[in-house]
């Protein structure tokens, strides 16, 4: 169900630039955020008919939980912002993200649809 990527790292004196080895997400992605979570806080805790999200860790570390809705299937990954993975979700499989770390946690996430206020396609189901 948790589906990674890992992404291609270059540090030098100026610092690091992380960049996308995965061809899909780019292709994929129609829309895309990022957050910022404060440490014990969990968000997400539902599930989508039709949307792939991406998410990478930008910043801290990260407990993702997932659970399939029709097979009851769960699993859970931690994942800091020095992993440099990319971490995907499918339609049906609820999912959940809490901030595992100490300090403020940033992930910048991907999807294949741009959000449509009407019908938001996201459905509560709590994972965590």
């Amino acid at each position: 169900m948790i589906k990674t990527t890992k992404l291609r790292r270059y540090t030098d004196t100026r610092g690091y630039l992380v960049e996308n080895t995965d061809p899909e997400i780019i292709a994929g992605s129609k829309h895309f955020l990022y957050t910022t979570t404060a440490p014990g806080i969990i968000r997400g805790n539902h599930y989508h008919e039709h949307k792939v999200e991406w998410f990478c860790i930008i910043k801290g570390k990260c407990r993702f939980v997932t659970e399939d809705i029709k097979t009851k299937k769960r699993e859970e990954i931690v994942i800091s912002d020095t992993d440099d993975l990319v971490f995907r979700t499918e339609p049906f499989v609820a999912h959940a993200m809490e901030n595992a770390g100490d300090t403020e946690m940033i992930f910048l996430g991907f999807v294949n649809e741009v959000l449509d206020k009407e019908k938001p396609d996201t459905y509560t189901y709590k994972v965590i």
